[in-house]
C-alpha cells in the first residue's frame, strides 16, 4: 500500500510537467516551385534537439518546455532559415519553413595551360588566333587548315578535306602529335590517334590554335614527339547561330515565294 501511495504521488507530481510541454511540427518546401524538400535539418540549438524532414517535407519535435526559440533550417543547395517559435504551454505550433535556392560555392579553379610564349620559348611555333581561323575557314577539317603552316601536311582519305583526315608535322604522323582542346587530350589511349570525323564543323567554335612543332614539354604526353596542337574553344553564342542561319535562308524563301506566284 506505501509502494502504490508513493508511485500515485509520483505521477501526480509529474503530470503537470508533461502537460506543459508543447510540439513543433511543419513542412519544408522549396519557395520557387513549391516542391516538398526530404530531408532539411531542423535545429534547435538551444535545447540541443533536432529532426529531419520526411519524404513529404514534413518534420516534428516534441516534448518541448514553454518558450521562445530560434528554429535553424537547413539543406544542402538552399539558403539557411532562422526562425523566432513562441512554444505555449501543451499547445502545437505549426511552422511553414520555405527555403530559397542557391548556388554552392566551390574553391576557385585555375586553368593553366602550357602555351608557347614569343621569345622565350624554345621551340618553333605557330598561332592561329580568331581573325586568322575565320579569314581561312572554308568548313573543312583542322588538319586542312594547318597544313598551311610550316613543317606540317596532311592526307585527306575522301580527297576533299572533310571526314577521314591524318596530319603529320616533321614527317610524324598523327600518332606522335599530341592534340589538346581546352587542356584535355583528345589522342585515343589505344592506338594515340587523332580522329577528326568526331569534330564536324569544329572550327566554327575555335578562338585560337597553337601548334608547336617538334618535341616539346613532357606535359603533352608520348605523343608529343612529332608535336602539339592547342585548341582553345570560343564560347557558343546561339543568337549568332540562329542570325546567320535566318539569314543563310532568307534567299531560299524569296525563290520560293517568287516561284509561288
Amino acid at each position: 500500500m506505501k509502494r502504490f501511495f508513493t508511485l500515485a504521488l509520483l505521477l501526480a507530481l509529474l503530470s503537470p510537467v508533461c502537460a506543459q510541454e508543447g510540439k513543433i511540427m511543419g513542412v519544408v518546401r522549396d519557395k520557387v516551385s513549391g516542391e516538398n524538400l526530404a530531408g532539411a535539418n531542423i535545429i534547435l540549438p538551444v535545447l540541443r534537439a533536432g529532426a529531419t524532414s520526411d519524404v513529404n517535407g514534413e518534420f516534428i519535435l516534441e516534448k518541448i518546455s514553454p518558450g521562445t526559440y530560434t528554429l535553424v533550417v537547413t539543406y544542402l543547395g538552399y539558403t539557411e532559415v532562422k526562425r523566432t517559435i513562441d512554444v505555449p504551454e501543451n499547445q502545437t505550433v505549426h511552422v511553414m519553413v520555405e527555403m530559397i535556392p542557391t548556388p554552392l560555392k566551390g574553391k576557385e579553379v585555375t586553368v593553366v595551360a602550357t602555351r608557347a610564349v614569343e621569345g622565350e620559348t624554345p621551340a618553333a611555333f605557330s598561332t592561329l588566333s580568331n581573325e586568322d581561323i575565320e579569314t581561312r575557314y572554308y568548313a573543312q577539317d583542322v588538319p586542312v587548315m594547318l597544313s598551311e603552316l610550316p613543317s606540317t601536311t596532311y592526307y585527306s582519305e575522301s580527297g576533299n578535306g572533310v571526314g577521314y583526315n591524318y596530319l603529320s608535322i616533321r614527317g610524324f604522323n598523327q600518332r606522335r602529335i599530341s592534340v589538346m582542346i581546352n587542356g584535355i587530350p583528345q589522342n585515343d589511349p589505344e592506338d594515340h590517334n587523332v580522329y577528326w570525323l568526331d569534330f564536324p564543323d569544329f572550327l566554327a567554335n575555335v578562338d585560337d590554335i597553337q601548334v608547336q612543332r617538334g618535341a616539346g614539354s613532357a606535359f603533352y604526353g608520348p605523343p608529343a614527339i612529332g608535336g602539339s596542337i592547342n585548341i582553345i574553344s570560343s564560347r557558343f553564342c546561339i543568337c549568332r547561330r540562329l542570325l546567320l542561319a535566318w539569314w543563310c535562308m532568307v534567299p531560299i524563301l524569296i525563290v520560293l515565294r517568287v516561284g509561288f506566284m
